[in-house]
């Protein structure tokens, strides 16, 4: 499984994830319309990709992800990638990490298995020739053997192995970070781009069980992240729609841009309404009192002399 599956490489035509931004920034892009030195200013806030993308000459300027790394072995960029490795003839990436630490994990309890069966054995017959009398038997004979030492001792030498492999690959399930993303962060040449970017699920085993351990782990099954979280844990955007070339900033930067001018001038549209509405609603009470007026004016000039109460 490990050799077959997809380790996670970023292919081609693949688009950076939309950027979301704050209240405040559709706050300032909803009043910025009208000369151009304000348009070029809502360009600024919805561009964040303007400053340029992490790109990888080696694939045809692809965008490259946070967490991708190119693999030379391979030739490809992949998410996540931690090493290639020659036993699984593999990159190990986001989609494979699992059947590797699986691999290694069903290697080293083979080899435990092994070197329990033929410890017992020897512990029956006897560890020396001499030892037991009942060396006769057959089976006795068999172990003994020079092929059963040379099982021993290839059972020793992959438990120490898979055991040391094993330890390393345990802080790459607990972190969510590859072997390159660790020595990056611990030397400081990296930023919080390369940590991991789930919280609610595991993204070396993937499911929807939580974070916690889970029966699917040692199971070897395909990996699936929750629905929605999955272009989350790649670090881009892809669908077959995409043209299989890369992706150019400038084209997707106009198109947000004019999705954003529409907005801001749906919105204003919106406003202006409402004030129109709020005017006519106050000509029509402007009308009404106008109306009242008069009568008003005329109780008021109905009084006369008579109806003022004389002193006595």
């Amino acid at each position: 499984m490990a050799w077959l599956n997809d380790p996670g490489a970023v292919p081609l035509g693949a688009r950076p994830l939309t950027t979301n931004t704050s209240p405040e920034e559709e706050e300032k892009k909803s009043s910025l319309h009208g000369d151009e030195e304000d348009q070029q200013n809502l360009t600024r806030i919805m561009m964040p990709h303007s400053r340029g993308l992490r790109r990888c000459p080696k694939c045809s300027d692809n965008f490259k992800p946070p967490r991708a790394h190119h693999d030379s072995v391979t030739g490809r960029c992949i998410v996540k990638f931690d090493h290639f490795c020659p036993w699984i003839g593999n990159a190990v990436g986001v989609m494979n990490h699992k059947f590797f630490f699986l691999f290694i994990l069903y290697t080293l309890l083979a080899s435990l298995f092994s070197i329990f069966i033929i410890t017992a054995q020897f512990h029956r017959c006897g560890f020396t020739l001499q030892s037991n009398n009942k060396f006769s038997l057959e089976a006795c004979e068999r172990v003994h053997s020079i092929q059963v030492k040379i099982l021993l001792a290839v059972s020793i030498i992959f438990m120490i192995f898979t055991s040391c492999m094993l330890a390393e690959q345990l802080e790459a399930i607990l972190t969510g970070t590859s072997k390159i993303a660790r020595l990056k962060l611990r030397s400081g040449r990296a930023g919080p781009e390369l940590e991991r970017v789930a919280q609610d699920f595991n993204e070396t085993f993937g499911g929807d069980t939580g974070p916690g351990i889970a029966l699917h782990w040692f199971l070897p099954l395909r990996v699936t992240f929750p629905s929605g979280n999955k272009s989350e844990v790649m670090g881009y955007e892809f669908n077959d729609d995409f043209p299989r070339e890369a992706f150019q900033e400038e084209e997707s930067n106009q198109f947000q841009f004019k999705q954003s001018v529409s907005q801001t001038e749906n919105s204003n549209t919106i406003v202006e309404s409402s004030n129109d509405i709020i005017s006519t609603e106050a000509v029509e009470e402007t009308i009404e009192l106008s109306k009242s007026l008069p009568r008003q004016i005329k109780k008021r000039s109905s009084f006369t002399l008579s109806d003022v109460p004389h002193s006595s």
